[in-house]
C-alpha cells in the first residue's frame, strides 16, 4: 500500500505495540519505518507490517517471551518457532506422505546426523530465530543437505530470492520477483503471474499508476 508523505508525518511519534514510529524511508518501492521499541532499541521494520500489527517490536517481545517460559528446560520448547521448524525438516526430509516430500527427501536432501536424532544440537546450533519474521532456510545451497553449513534463520523475502524457482522481472530500473512485484502493484501472486501470460509487467505497472 502507498501512502502519501503528510500521512506519515502525521504519524510520527504514533506507537504501534511495543514500537514508536520516529521516522520512515523508502527502499526502492518499500516503506521503511524507524522506530524506537519500549526496550529502548532502535529498529528498522517495514512500515505495513507493524502497522497491521504483524511486527509488534524490535525482536525483545519474542525473546522475553521465550525466556519467561523457562525454554532452555527439558526442552520445553515444543510449542516454538524453532521446534515446529526442526520437525519440519524431519518431515520433508523422512516422511513419504510429507505432499512436499518429492521437493526434498525424495530427490535426495536429508538432514545431518548431529540435528536429525536431537533437537537440542539443533538449537545449539540454530539459536533462536532473530524475529517471528524469520524460517529456516538451506543457504548457500538451496540444493544441499539441511546442516549448519548450509542452514540460516531468513526472512521470507531472502528465501524467495534463494529458491531455483524464483521469477526476476525487470521493470524500469528495478530487479523484483514476481511476489515483489505483487506487493508493489497491490494485487496477488496468482493474478499477476496469469495476467503475464499475455502482458508484460510495464503494461500492468502502468495500469496501476
Amino acid at each position: 500500500m502507498r501512502y502519501t508523505n503528510e500521512y506519515i508525518v502525521s504519524l510520527v511519534g504514533t506507537k504501534f505495540n511495543k514500537l514508536t514510529l520516529i521516522s520512515s524511508e523508502m527502499n526502492g518501492k518499500y516503506r521503511i519505518g524507524i522506530y524506537l521499541c519500549d526496550c529502548g532499541n532502535i529498529a528498522t521494520k517495514d512500515f505495513n507490517h507493524v502497522k497491521n500489527g504483524s511486527i509488534q517490536s524490535c525482536g525483545c517481545l519474542l525473546i522475553s517471551h521465550k525466556k519467561s517460559k523457562n525454554f532452555l528446560g527439558t526442552h520445553g520448547m515444543t510449542d516454538t518457532k524453532e521446534f515446529r521448524a526442526w520437525q519440519a525438516i524431519l518431515n520433508r526430509c523422512y516422511n513419504p506422505n510429507y505432499i512436499y516430500f518429492h521437493r526434498y527427501g525424495g530427490r535426495g536432501i536429508s538432514v545431518c546426523k548431529r540435528w536429525k536424532n536431537s533437537f537440542k544440537n539443533f538449537f545449539e546450533d540454530m539459536g533462536f530465530a532473530p524475529s517471528e519474521d524469520h524460517t529456516l532456510d538451506r543457504f548457500p545451497n538451496n540444493d544441499g543437505n539441511y546442516e549448519l553449513s548450509n542452514c540460516r534463520w531468513a526472512t521470507w523475502e531472502q528465501q524467495a530470492s534463494n529458491t531455483s524457482q524464483t521469477r526476476w522481472i525487470e521493470h524500469d530500473g528495478y530487479r523484483m520477483t514476481l511476489t515483489q512485484w505483487s506487493e508493489h502493484i497491490g494485487v496477488s501472486v496468482s493474478w499477476l503471474h496469469t495476467q503475464l501470460k499475455t502482458k508484460v509487467i510495464a503494461d500492468i505497472v502502468n495500469s496501476y499508476k
